[in-house]
């Protein structure tokens, strides 16, 4: 038990590991789940894409306002601002019953997330140590997937025997109980000093590519995925047990990535990670099983998060050569835009093509924006 001894709430990294962990715990019961929800409501999978483009387009109108708030307010009363909205979101989802109260709910959650992480993301940067970065991030983005590996599958029971309410009910308190570690640290301001036409005018266009590329193919796992396996595969569990596989996969990626990459390999990992990945998205659109659908989730989430790891702590480096908040409020308009263009090519594509053809066609997309993310990510 010597690792209790090494905790202490004070080391604003470990505060930031916790905070993680109980917020994703929360998260990850609900997420895979949203788009069967959304269909079990009555509702068609136009509707589904319709509250992530809701959700997701907020982030083009109100990253800059955020960045602002935090500036002003701190970083962790920028997420703490957040969590009340955020709470709303998942409880209000309880009782939605019309498309425009769904879509309404869509737009509470798009701008709760948006704030929550214009605070988080530079937390992570001033808590992080130059150093040790890429462990550190390793770690950091390990605690939601360690704690996704038993929500999904936790979230699929729940949703089995005590359906939708208890279910958010539960994210909900997790949720709120996340925020109690930052009573114990110090807050933080640094950004937003510069004009925002100067920054953005400095603003690294391979980083805005990058982030570009990884919203757009994020939307695989965020909507695409969890859609496909409700209308194809079913089943409250195997959906859940597909979304902890892929968790696992991400986790154990996560602290391994962490602890190899440096500077002389982290193009080849990048590109190794999102070949792997670019294989899995393919292998999406074309599964029949739970066992397929098992397999593939794990591919998924070991490919993708190699690639990510070592991107993401190129970018928090960034961020602190920049402008901490300035950085990621540009970051999460890229990432928006990406998402939106993803949710947008995506209905077209179920406009244009028929039966399996239509997700065939999304995920093809898919696996293309990954490839392309290999390529400008490893420069970085």
């Amino acid at each position: 038990m010597d690792w209790m001894h090494r905790i202490d709430l004070h080391k604003e990294i470990q505060e930031v590991y916790l905070h993680t962990f109980l917020f994703k715990l929360g998260i990850k019961l609900v997420a895979i789940f949203l788009p069967f929800y959304i269909l079990e409501l009555g509702f068609g999978i136009m509707t589904v894409f319709l509250f992530f483009l809701a959700y997701y387009a907020t982030y083009l109108f109100v990253s800059w306002v955020n960045a602002y708030l935090c500036s002003r307010l701190g970083y962790k009363h920028t997420m703490l601002l957040a969590s009340p909205f955020i709470l709303l979101f998942y409880l209000g989802l309880r009782g939605v019953e019309t498309q425009a109260g769904l879509l309404g709910l869509a737009l509470i959650g798009g701008v709760s997330y948006n704030l929550y992480w214009t605070g988080m993301n530079p937390e992570l940067g001033e808590s992080s140590e130059k150093d040790s970065r890429e462990k550190e991030t390793g770690l950091f983005l390990s605690m939601p997937q360690v704690a996704a590996i038993f929500s999904p599958m936790i979230g699929g029971v729940i949703l089995a025997f005590s359906g939708f309410n208890a279910l958010f009910l539960t994210s909900a308190t997790l949720i709120g109980a996340s925020f109690m570690p930052f009573l114990f640290t110090q807050e933080h301001y640094n950004g937003m000093s510069l004009n925002l036409k100067q920054y953005i005018r400095h603003y690294q266009i391979k980083d805005f590519l990058t982030f570009f590329l990884k919203g757009y193919n994020s939307i695989g796992v965020k909507m695409l995925w969890p859609a496909y396996l409700a209308l194809v595969i079913g089943g409250s569990v195997s959906i859940g047990g597909a979304g902890s596989l892929m968790a696992l996969g991400s986790a154990a990626t996560s602290i391994l990535i962490g602890r190899v990459v440096n500077a002389s390999n982290r193009a080849r990992v990048v590109s190794a990670g999102m070949m792997v990945a670019a294989l899995s998205y393919l292998g999406m659109s074309i599964v029949a099983t739970p066992i397929t659908a098992f397999i593939v989730s794990l591919a998924n989430g070991v490919g993708y998060t190699a690639g990510n790891v070592p991107i993401y702590s190129k970018a928090v480096n960034h961020a602190e050569q920049e402008d901490l908040i300035e950085y990621f409020a540009v970051r999460e308009f890229a990432i928006g835009l990406g998402r939106t263009t993803a949710v947008l090519a995506a209905i077209t594509a179920f406009t244009i093509f028929q039966g399996d053809y239509r997700f065939l066609a999304a995920f093809t997309a898919t696996a293309i924006s990954v490839l392309a993310t290999a390529y400008v990510g490893s420069k970085m």
